[in-house]
């Protein structure tokens, strides 16, 4: 139960046994800027599990986080490689998401969260169901300014569930004002590099407001 200012850190190859292997918030509304959190494991939440937590993220960088199997109540599996979300309604803003692999929900896992997200790169996450974003529990995500965009699985997954996306840039598409279902042309991603190249269908195409 605290509010720490973490900024300018790298948090990296650390392990937990259940949840949290970079970073474990519960009941938390602390801030991250420019923190990166690299390949670190968990069984989930391998990046960063949130519980109760509204945490304030500005150019974060999740990448490359392993699911690491368990035997959770007799049923292995990994969930949520990058970012879990339990009851928790971050701030996201300018935040790469990348890399990631887990059963379930490469990118982010959110259970009764509504987490508001701008300006965020979700991409070339891995998972055999919902690479992107798998969203349950009367989850309502916000997706502003946004690029989802990966190839293992489904992008976004709902269940009991929805997300408001406007702006962004969506793999197979998404209703929704100003959203694009368009290669956005990373430069590199294969080396990291997800600067948007010149000819982008990306650039331009966000919003201002």
């Amino acid at each position: 139960e605290s509010d720490p200012l973490l900024k300018s850190l790298i948090i990296e190859s650390s392990e937990a046994s259940v949840f949290g292997g970079g970073l474990c918030c519960v009941i938390s509304s602390a801030t991250l800027v420019d923190v990166d959190i690299l390949n670190n494991t968990a069984p989930g939440g391998a990046g960063i599990f949130m519980y109760s937590s509204d945490v304030n993220m500005v150019n974060v960088n999740i990448q490359e986080n392993q699911g690491e199997e368990e035997d959770l109540d007799n049923t292995p599996y990994t969930v949520g490689a990058g970012l879990l979300l339990d009851r928790s309604n971050p701030s996201l803003n300018g935040v790469m998401i990348t890399g990631n692999e887990a059963d379930y929900a490469g990118g982010i896992w959110l259970g009764n969260s509504d987490p508001i997200m701008t300006n965020v790169t979700i991409a070339n996450n891995i998972a055999e169901n919902a690479s992107g974003i798998w969203c349950s529990e009367n989850s309502h995500p916000t997706l502003i300014n946004s690029i989802i965009w990966n190839e293992s699985s489904e992008d976004i997954y709902t269940e009991n569930s929805s997300v408001n996306a406007t702006f962004s840039a969506i793999r197979g598409g998404w209703e929704g004002t100003g959203n694009i279902d368009a290669d956005p042309l990373f430069v590199d991603a294969a080396n990291d590099d997800y600067h948007l190249a010149d000819w982008s269908p990306c650039i331009g195409a966000g919003t201002a407001t």
